[in-house]
């Protein structure tokens, strides 16, 4: 519906032969509707300029717009006719479908190409309206126009003046981000001043930045008009020097020093587009480096039933780019810049990064983590944000014991970046290294030497020079924001500290979000503070950590806001919460904003696994192998295989695993599960006093706990439990477990209370594991019925799981309820489900039924009863 004024507006007769169809927008000056042309039966827009106050007089106005509808360019918004209306103007325009370039720069990655395209078409329609005295006075990203066929339209001349009237008047009118010096300070102004606005949109399009910072209009405008502008040949990367000089020539400060003429202008950017489009071809026609994919040997055992290969032809989708940058020191403030690279060869190259090394020389401590974490950041951080790039985590390349050769095959790399560092006091000379081929070979190598005093110099040579590495690749400049040096250093050493060192995470969050709060545009640190967040949660179930997480989230710049970068963060903080709808929310806006199709694979099978759903979630990490066929994707298969209750294929993706990397601490720890589950009691306890011999972790001591406890050792596990829960007071498998061990040693007081922690530790939570360990802890206090109404809801979850036939033998037995119990005993052994569980003083009152007798005798535990 049109409010009454507009409805009195197109009453008047020149608008009856239009049909209002609706308002498109509205602004300060004018109001633009879309309407069809009755005569013609064609879509326009209308656009009702508002000619009241000093900017016109309605002759001024019909003066110009109808030299504006004279302009006939395919660059330019067509203006198909001009209306004198009551004290108003109405344009009557071509309608056009699209985008303005402000969104299309938000929404994809734009080649450097593509861009100078662009910028052609703009400063050649721009010509054509100078060439006539038309001058546009608003230029700027939101008033460009990118059609379906990817045709520039420049559109709103609402407010543009006549050359001659210009060079009288000192009243103008715009966007002040986007005004010239002049403009700015009302003085008359000429074709010069849109010239102005072109370089400002320009330097905007190609770097992703305002040249003259960030901030509020009214303090760019300040700027502006006081200070330089950012020069272009500063830019890193660096842009064609062609293109540098002429987007400084664009912001001169005063008109005389910018390019004399419009036509001149689009010339240089059709000979600049010419150029880099012609270095392009003869990029593509020399790739030094073939990027196929390096097989697992064969004898390596990694290669699982469902023919697990490399995908070389797979060409991953180019995904739209945010702005997310890596800040760099430089004079007590910092600047970042990221790369978006595209790879001519169409497959995924999966960068594994080692932590650099020191070979000679000498370097104090704390600067040697500063040089160090410096450019393993840079490293890692250039390959995140890099198009056909995958980064191997830094936990994953750790977990892998052994040389580079055992690194290249556990994980699945198909490039290991290696650094070395030969240092003094004051120097270190820097060598990177491109290993890969089937020994692992050198490839290319960068040499070059850095202050260690200038982390700026580090950080921005490690950037350059790891590109270097990849000659194979172009790459574009992303935005640059400003970071103070003190918190960029605050954030390398907790960087180091989180990733190379033990310590105290609370102490690491604390000061991490302190420096994010100070310096919101340093972006690398939201996953640091995520992951370590999520660790603490995991270790405490203290629900602040998560909280926090999500508020600094909140409080983060929309550039991050709006990123792939911070859906997958939120995706993990809603994973942690156990709102998995939430979590598959995030999954969809990561795929929208372009996230890497490897991630997105991994996390899909993360989703299906907590949801219940281990089918899906074996598929997803079956098609995540195919791409990268890693010791790390085989954990978690195996982990998907026990879930379904397959203990058979669990155990022997293990053991595959196990043959590359016989020390992963995962895999092993899971095959001690199963083993217990299994009942192999012998096995699991072997399995987990070596695990706890290395490092006590609570969920190890746990498991050994309930190892004695199925061998009679009811004091062992009673100590064992208490250590667990010690280390972790508030996680409930551990609390369940200590509560058990109380039970069977007769300490019931203290039971009752462990159990009703577990009750109200699960509250809410909508999970398989839940409601098991939710159903053993009520039937244990007497709440019987909750127990059952628990159980069920598991058994809908998961209808043919050992352990939930377990629990409900369990819950059945206390209630005694033999019949019931005796058929879940038989249901939870053809569910693999080890005879020895069925040893547990639970299922004492079992011993009176002869079925369940029978049972014990059939499946070799004769001593289970004692006549």
């Amino acid at each position: 519906m049109l409010d009454t004024k507009a409805s009195k507006v197109f009453e008047q007769d020149g608008l009856r032969d239009y049909q209002i169809k609706q308002l498109l927008g509205q602004g300060g000056m004018s109001s633009v509707y879309l309407a069809e042309d009755l005569q013609l039966q064609r879509a326009v827009a209308i656009k009702i300029l508002n000619l009241d106050g000093p900017h016109h007089s309605v002759n001024d106005g019909l003066k110009e717009a109808r030299l504006l509808a004279r302009l006939n360019h395919p660059n330019i918004v067509q203006i198909y006719q001009v209306l004198p209306l009551d004290n108003e103007i109405a344009l009557v325009m071509e309608c056009l479908s699209g985008k303005t370039l402000y969104q299309c720069q938000r929404e994809q990655m734009i080649p450097l190409v593509q861009k100078l395209q662009w910028l052609y078409q703009i400063s050649d329609g721009l010509a054509a309206a100078h060439a006539v005295g038309v001058i546009h006075c608003d230029l700027k990203l939101a008033n460009i126009l990118i059609g379906d066929n990817q045709t520039v339209k420049i559109t709103d001349f609402g407010i543009s003046q006549l050359q001659t009237e210009q060079q009288k008047s000192g009243q103008h009118y715009g966007s002040q981000a986007s005004m010239s010096p002049e403009q700015l300070q009302n003085q008359p102004i000429d074709y010069r001043s849109d010239l102005f606005s072109l370089g400002v949109l320009a330097y905007q399009l190609i770097v992703g930045q305002h040249p003259f910072g960030s901030g509020h209009g009214t303090d760019i405008a300040r700027r502006i008009v006081t200070d330089a502008p950012m020069d272009a040949y500063d830019v890193t990367p660096p842009m064609p020097p062609t293109l540098a000089a002429l987007l400084n020539q664009l912001l001169a400060k005063t008109p005389a020093q910018r390019p004399d003429s419009t036509i001149n202008v689009a010339e240089r950017f059709k000979q600049i587009l010419t150029a880099f489009s012609q270095q392009e071809i003869l990029n593509q026609a020399t790739v030094p480096i073939d990027p196929v994919l390096p097989l697992i040997p064969e004898d390596a055992n990694l290669q699982n039933n469902a023919n697990i290969k490399p995908n070389i032809k797979s060409k991953a989708k180019k995904r739209p780019r945010w702005i997310l940058f890596l800040p760099l020191v430089a004079m007590g403030l910092m600047v970042g810049v990221w790369f978006t690279h595209q790879m001519n060869g169409s497959a995924m190259r999966h960068i594994a990064v080692l932590q650099p090394t020191f070979i000679g020389g000498e370097i104090a401590p704390m600067q040697k983590d500063l040089v160090s974490g410096a450019i393993d950041h840079a490293i890692r951080q250039t390959v995140m944000f890099t198009d056909h790039m995958n980064l191997i985590s830094y936990h994953e390349v750790a977990a892998i014991a052994g040389g580079v050769k055992m690194i290249g095959q556990a994980s699945g790399a198909t490039d290991i970046i290696a650094t070395e560092l030969d240092c003094n006091n004051s120097r270190c000379k820097v060598t990177l290294s491109r290993l890969g081929g089937e020994g692992w070979l050198v490839q290319k190598q960068q040499h070059w030497p850095v202050a260690i005093d200038s982390l700026a110099g580090i950080d921005q040579s490690t950037q350059r020079y790891f590109t270097a590495l990849y000659p194979e690749l172009s790459f574009n400049a992303l935005p640059q924001q400003t970071v103070s040096e003190q918190d960029y250093l605050i954030y390398l050493r907790l960087y180091h500290q989180v990733n190379y060192k033990s310590g105290d995470n609370v102490a690491v969050l604390n000061q991490l979000k302190q420096v994010l709060t100070r310096s919101p545009y340093l972006f690398a640190g939201y996953e640091l503070y995520r992951e370590t967040a999520r660790q603490l949660y995991n270790q405490t179930r203290e629900l602040n950590y998560l909280t926090q997480l999500e508020q600094l989230m909140q409080a983060a710049p929309p550039e991050y806001r709006y990123s792939a970068f911070q859906s997958i963060d939120a995706f993990w903080l809603a994973f942690s919460r156990n709102d998995l709808a939430e979590a598959k929310k995030q999954l969809t806006v990561a795929q929208k904003r372009g996230a890497n199709p490897f991630t997105l694979l991994e996390l899909n099978a993360y989703w299906f696994k907590a949801n219940n759903a281990p089918e899906q979630s074996i598929d997803y990490y079956l098609r995540a192998l195919k791409i990268r066929p890693s010791t790390a994707l085989l954990y978690n298969l195996a982990i998907a295989y026990f879930q379904v209750g397959d203990f058979a294929q669990a155990q022997s993706t293990l053991h595959r695993l196990l043959s590359v990397t016989p020390a992963n601490y995962n895999a092993n720890q899971l095959l001690g599960s199963i083993f217990l589950l299994e009942g192999d009691v012998t096995a699991a306890i072997s399995i987990y006093e070596k695990i706890v011999a290395k490092a006590s972790k609570s969920i190890d001591l746990s498991n050994l706990s309930l190892a004695y406890a199925l061998e009679g050792e009811h004091k062992k596990a009673l100590d064992l439990a208490h250590l667990a829960v010690e280390k972790n007071p508030k996680h409930p498998t551990w609390l369940l477990n200590l509560a058990d061990a109380q039970a069977i040693q007769g300490l019931q007081q203290y039971a009752l209370v462990h159990y009703q922690q577990v009750i109200e530790l699960h509250q809410g939570r909508q999970d398989l594991k839940s409601w098991l360990e939710r159903a053993q802890a009520l039937v244990h206090t007497g709440a019987n019925e909750a127990a059952v109404k628990a159980l069920n809801k598991a058994k809908k979850l998961a209808p043919n799981n050992g352990e939930v036939a377990f629990t409900a033998a369990l819950v059945f037995a206390q209630l005694n309820e033999h019949i019931s119990a005796v058929t879940q005993v038989e249901e939870a052994l053809a569910l693999d489900i080890g005879v020895i569980w069925f040893n547990l003083p639970w299922f004492d009152v079992l011993c009176d039924s002869p079925q369940f007798n029978r049972i014990m005798q059939q499946q070799g535990n004769q001593q289970r009863c004692p006549d």
